[in-house]
């Protein structure tokens, strides 16, 4: 008996409370007397401690002449590996000093160990030795130590697995605290099976085993796996210990960071198609009864730890995020299908819980921007023209024109959405032209073909086809002639902004301003080059995406030398500028893009003209020999001799 500072100590009991050592303490022999009555409960007590045996037994049962036997399993601990029983004293738990030496048989982790004289039920089985690991298939490259406490008085089998071992430290604490043995190991067992998220009544671990197929060897071989992962032996032992640790004294596994990375990892496997692996590794193993169902207890702990939840047919469809901050995959969404969580694609989480619409319907995705269309009773990403018009074009709108856009109007051919170009019939020699809208303009589509002067006089001697062609789609006109005025004004101010000319009824010239408005919808001096330019291959980076077509042609009259001969109309060939002249003198010049008139006077002889040139702009990433040029769209200013093409622009309505 122990006596300090008013504590008495009796070994096997936890020590009395303090008492105060004012007038009121209790004597020496009050306090003996205590001490006394507590022994005698203790003696008599129900629930046996340490020192009292087992739930059934409440004694120390000596054992002797036992042959101890079981397999040594991660994997199984493989032929030459040790297993070794040591004695514990009955009350205590401490080792006794009787060793038992065993080895294992085989590459499967059976062992037997002859054990003569124990001076209780109690042992400590120590396996120790190379295993055969799950995950990578292979034996291991270094060796590692798994414990199993157990009760020996009425078993001769003994399996020593990892959930023997991972118990073993917090059985101790209990038994040694509060509880008895047999109830401390199954707290322990318990506490552990609860901190992988698995649930149910396993039986003692000493009994389980990872080859089966029954739940109990299933839960077994997931907490395997669980732990395992991609860790190399040093690691794994260390994460191994650190767990046992961690519950020693309250039963709770609170090193989140480790639990989540084994459920990243977890995750991984099970969705990348790893457990298959694993369970190919273990049926190579050849075990008789085969490789339990571990994939759900896996898959449990990784849906738990993410805060899914339950993946049965209670949950289909149902989606939900990963809500584990620490989680390397915080936020991915999962779908519950087939009763196992996965991740959903991005159409399924952009249109979860959106109800059939009618055909055509465009919306936005709930976590990006795409936009989807409603076809058929299914949902698809639209296309750009699509979530551009919020409609979706199937066959169900075939030949419909949508208006909505504020750039252009299209029409709904063969399931995409095309630009739409009207027609515009000239009444007074029926030459039909196609028009386009663009923002809130309607332009030819065509340059000016009309040549009939005699209904317009002021096209006499006034209008050319290109190149000194007789035939052809898009004439050349001076400025008067344009005007649809006498040709005094090629060298006088008319003085009028915004005129008819020679354009169809409700049609007119444009004005600067008016060439501007469009330069600066199409996109500015530069990116306006490749929405309203028709090179076709020629210039493979123009888009023409407005349907413009500008392909303009330009000549004049002050070049008064020069040959124009029958076959030399392709002016662009050989590089540099060139022209040939027809026999009114006109020079027709190539490699200078696209001209058209404005009504808008400069001076008694000049008129703003917009200029599209024949190259693309420059661009740092042009490919080499693709031609280029330093000219933007722009106003320019020009003679009103030269001779220039024509497009009209439609009245305001």
């Amino acid at each position: 008996m122990n006596y300090k500072d008013n504590n008495v100590v009796i070994p096997g009991l936890k020590s009395l409370p303090r008492i105060s050592s004012g007038g009121n303490l209790l004597s020496f022999w009050k306090i003996l007397s205590l001490v006394a009555v507590m022994l005698f409960l203790a003696a008599c007590s129900d629930d046996p401690k340490v020192g009292g045996g087992t739930e059934e037994d409440s004694g120390i049962i000596a054992i002797a002449d036992k042959t101890v036997s079981g397999v040594s399993q991660k994997g199984p601990f493989v032929n030459g590996s040790s297993v070794t029983v040591y004695g514990l004293d009955g009350e205590t738990l401490a080792q006794t000093g009787n060793i038992y030496e065993g080895k294992i048989k085989s590459d499967m982790g059976d062992f037997s160990v002859k054990v003569v004289k124990l001076a209780s039920q109690y042992a400590l089985l120590k396996a120790n030795g190379f295993y055969r690991n799950e995950v990578t298939g292979e034996k291991s490259n270094s060796q590692m130590t798994l414990y199993a406490l157990t009760d020996l008085s009425d078993r001769d089998e003994v399996n020593v697995n990892l959930l023997t071992h991972l118990a073993y430290e917090r059985s101790l604490y209990l038994a040694t605290d509060s509880l008895s043995v047999s109830k401390a190991k199954k707290q322990a067992e318990a506490e552990v099976f609860k901190s992988f998220e698995i649930e149910g009544d396993f039986g003692v671990a000493e009994d389980l085993n990872i080859f089966g197929e029954n739940d109990q060897s299933a839960a077994l071989l997931a907490i395997s796996v669980l732990m395992q992962g991609d860790l190399k032996e040093a690691d794994f032992s260390e994460r191994l210990d650190n767990y046992a640790r961690d519950i020693e004294e309250d039963g709770k596994w609170d090193d989140k960071k480790t639990a989540t990375a084994i459920a990243d990892w977890a995750s991984e496997k099970s969705l990348g198609g790893g457990l298959a692996t694993i369970r190919a590794n273990v049926e190579k193993w050849g075990q008789l009864f085969g490789v339990p169902p571990f994939e759900k207890f896996v898959n449990n702990f990784w849906w738990q730890n993410y805060g899914l939840g339950t993946c049965d047919d209670n949950h289909q469809g149902e989606m939900k995020t990963n809500s584990n901050v620490l989680s390397v995959n915080n936020g991915t969404y999962f779908i519950c299908n087939s009763n196992a969580w996965r991740s959903a694609t991005t159409l399924e989480k952009d249109t979860f819980g959106w109800e059939k619409e009618k055909d055509g319907v465009v919306k936005k995705g709930n976590v990006t921007d795409t936009m989807y269309v409603f076809e058929n009773g299914l949902i698809r990403p639209a296309n750009a023209r699509e979530a551009l018009l919020l409609e979706g074009c199937a066959n169900h709108n075939e030949g419909s024109i949508n208006t909505k856009s504020d750039t252009s109007d299209y029409v709904c051919k063969g399931g995409q959405w095309v630009l739409y170009k009207g027609t515009l019939v000239d009444a007074r020699d029926n030459q039909v032209y196609s028009t386009v809208r663009i923002g809130k303009q309607v332009w030819m589509a065509q340059d000016l073909n009309y040549v009939d002067s005699a209904q317009t006089e002021n096209l006499k001697g006034a209008s050319w086809c290109w190149g000194g062609k007789k035939e052809c789609d898009s004439r050349l006109y001076f400025w008067n002639a344009a005007m649809d005025v006498g040709p005094s004004y090629q060298t006088n101010i008319y003085g009028k902004a915004s005129v008819r000319g020679i354009c169809p009824e409700k049609w007119h010239l444009p004005s600067a301003e008016e060439w501007q408005e469009l330069i600066d919808f199409a996109g500015g001096p530069k990116e306006s080059w490749y929405n309203l330019v028709n090179r076709g291959e020629d210039v493979t980076r123009s888009t023409n995406s407005f349907g413009f077509d500008a392909n303009g042609y330009y000549g004049g009259s002050f070049v008064e030398s020069g040959n124009c001969t029958d076959g030399f109309f392709s002016c662009c060939q050989g590089g540099g500028e060139s022209g040939c002249m027809n026999e009114d003198k006109i020079v027709f010049w190539g490699c200078v893009g696209s001209y058209y008139w404005s009504s808008t006077e400069l001076s008694e002889d000049g008129v703003s003209v917009i200029h599209i040139p024949y190259s693309q702009p420059y661009s740092d990433e042009l490919p080499y020999g693709e031609s280029y040029s330093d000219e933007l769209v722009s106003l320019d200013g020009s003679s009103k001799t030269a001779v220039i093409s024509v497009r009209c622009i439609k009245d305001e309505e």
